[in-house]
């Protein structure tokens, strides 16, 4: 007999199984969460809003695939973190997930990992009534497994996709378990506009726009004495990349805070200094490479410029 198709987590089982579910026949498909299995895909391509949710970084990895009768599913890993998501359109999700979603034992158990406390678990009914099932929030860590009813992006549309989401995380999400329940919804165009934006299109997702992830070269001349400066800058966030270097002719020590104009590719700089100079300025790239070109003004109207390395 063939496998039949079943929403199967890692926190289920280690082992390979077979998974069922009545008319759904999808041979050499025993679990939809192997992370070898399924395409990867952009922040902007993903079907549902789950990375407005999450911190721009380059190191998530991504799956999807797509079965017969409208089924399909996605997933969003990073580190020990996972966010797993699965949908039928026009059809009620199979009886297993509906199941799990109902008894609660695995939401329990992704509340045990994460450290969430019994007092912190919460019906999502509370925040929306279209939701069913559990989500529990302690700090920055929130586990959840619930099922949500989402209509059609269209106005006109009366379709509507049954959506089970299954959390276990500690870190980078910029919303609260509320927020994201009531918020998770369909990928609009614009917010997928703004993703495209936010991350520079590798195949991977490993490119933020702004500052990736990882320790600029900075190198540049301060016009007004001739000097040259080298250093390696820090990245504070996909936004601002600080950074420190002496100056060689009056041994006076200055700081530089580069910062992003949120998901452009250009932003402002300024760079004080222990004598009391300073200069100021704005930087460009073509999002094609990872150099950022730099120019400015010291209070003097001399020439200041740099690049930015990765």
């Amino acid at each position: 007999m063939k496998p039949r198709l079943l929403f199967c987590t890692i926190i289920f089982s280690l082992a390979v199984i077979g998974c069922s579910h009545n008319d759904i026949d999808i041979h050499n498909h025993t679990t939809l969460l192997n992370m070898n299995e399924g395409k990867r895909f952009e922040p902007d391509q993903s079907r549902f809003n789950f990375f407005l949710f999450l911190r721009p970084e380059n190191d998530y990895i991504t799956r999807r695939s797509s079965y017969p009768e409208g089924l399909g599913w996605e997933k969003i890993q990073w580190g020990t973190s996972n966010v797993e998501i699965i949908y039928r359109k026009s059809s009620p999700l199979p009886p297993e997930i509906s199941k799990s979603i109902k008894d609660g034992n695995e939401f329990y158990s992704l509340a045990k990992i994460n450290r969430i406390p019994f007092k912190n678990f919460t019906n999502v009914k509370y925040f929306t009534p279209t939701a069913e099932g559990w989500i529990g929030q302690n700090g920055n860590c929130i586990a959840g497994f619930f099922s949500k009813r989402l209509k059609s992006i269209s106005d006109d549309s009366k379709t509507y996709t049954n959506v089970a989401v299954r959390i276990s995380a500690c870190s980078r999400l910029t919303d609260n378990a509320k927020s994201i329940v009531s918020k998770f919804k369909y990928l609009t165009t614009d917010n997928s506009l703004l993703l495209k934006n936010m991350y520079i299109p590798t195949g991977t997702v490993n490119q933020t726009s702004g500052f990736p992830y990882g320790k600029p070269e900075i190198s540049g001349s301060w016009s007004d004495i001739g000097s040259h400066f080298k250093t390696t800058g820090i990245r504070q966030s996909v936004t601002q990349v600080t950074f420190s270097f002496q100056r060689t002719k009056n041994g006076s020590t200055c700081t530089g805070n580069i910062i992003s104009f949120q998901i452009l590719s250009s932003g402002n700089w300024e760079i004080t200094c222990s004598n009391g100079d300073g200069a100021t300025g704005t930087w460009i790239t073509s999002r094609k490479s990872l150099e950022f070109i730099a120019t400015g003004l010291d209070k003097k109207e001399e020439k200041v410029q740099f690049k930015i390395n990765y």
